[in-house]
């Protein structure tokens, strides 16, 4: 039996990810995300499991596209993003 080939990517949409699988994602350290995340400020949006992290998919989707429009708008603004 096969399955269907958007069922895994639906399914991985409900799971919370962990910073090593956003770290993945990201192209960046575990230890960068963790970081991003726990900052007075953070950039990265997490979920707080107690003591752990966890990632909302469309959160990290969404954070990512607005990093996009940040540079741009940076750029014209002469204030870029860190």
């Amino acid at each position: 039996m096969t399955a269907e080939p958007g069922l895994t990517h639906t399914a991985t949409r409900g799971k919370l990810l962990t910073p090593e699988e956003v770290a993945g994602r990201l192209g960046v350290s575990p230890g960068w995300v963790r970081d991003h995340s726990t900052r007075k400020h953070p950039r990265l949006p997490a979920v707080r499991i107690g003591r752990f992290l966890r990632y909302r998919h469309e959160d990290l989707e969404r954070w990512i596209d607005e990093q996009g429009q940040g540079h741009w708008a940076g750029e014209r603004t002469g204030v870029l993003p860190c």
